[in-house]
């Protein structure tokens, strides 16, 4: 969750600022995150950032409340990391089975600098699996002092996940960083610090 006062990105994924191809690439492989931003807010903007050369393979990921958009992706280099031709992926930038809602829209379009074979709406849209634009019902997600991030009863986020192969990765149902427990209880605070 983030402060109505301070931040502005959910994620901001990066490879390298001044040589945007360089290697090894920024591939961080992401399942089951809820990211929350404060839609009231000037400065909360966007929920995922990918840009710069970044790779990135996210699932199960619930994207809301952010002021300017849910998803955005720039750079030339980044866009030919998910799709050379605009109508199939590399593998190399995905993003699927996740939820994006309630944000000023759903995607940013990069600037006419940028060369993209697709836009960022349909990369979230058509080009990836399984995602969303419906409501995950999360309990009160934007209760600055006492929030719950726990999917509600009947929420259409407490089943569905699709877990990467990896053993590193928990196998759960639940999309999104909460199913029917509340694993911050007892050890984290809302308190504005």
């Amino acid at each position: 969750q983030q402060y109505d006062d301070a931040g502005d990105n959910g994620i901001e994924a990066d490879n390298n600022d001044n040589s945007k191809d360089a290697a090894p690439r920024s591939k961080p492989m992401l399942s089951n995150l809820t990211l929350i931003g404060s839609p009231n807010s000037e400065k909360s903007d966007l929920g995922m950032l990918l840009r710069e050369g970044t790779a990135a393979n996210i699932s199960n990921a619930i994207v809301i409340g952010w002021n300017e958009a849910c998803v955005a992706i720039d750079h030339t280099e980044t866009f030919k990391n998910a799709s050379s031709d605009g109508t199939s992926l590399t593998g190399e930038l995905t993003l699927t089975n996740s939820y994006a809602n309630g944000c000023g829209k759903l995607a940013k379009e990069p600037g006419s600098d940028v060369t993209a074979s697709f836009k960022v709406e349909d990369f979230f849209g058509t080009l990836n699996a399984d995602n969303k634009t419906d409501d995950p019902m999360l309990t009160d997600p934007f209760n600055m002092t006492a929030p719950n991030f726990m999917p509600k009863s009947g929420s259409p986020v407490l089943t569905g996940a699709k877990i990467p192969s990896d053993s590193f990765f928990d196998k759960v149902d639940f999309i999104g960083g909460m199913g029917t427990e509340d694993w911050t209880k007892g050890w984290t605070t809302a308190a504005k610090n």
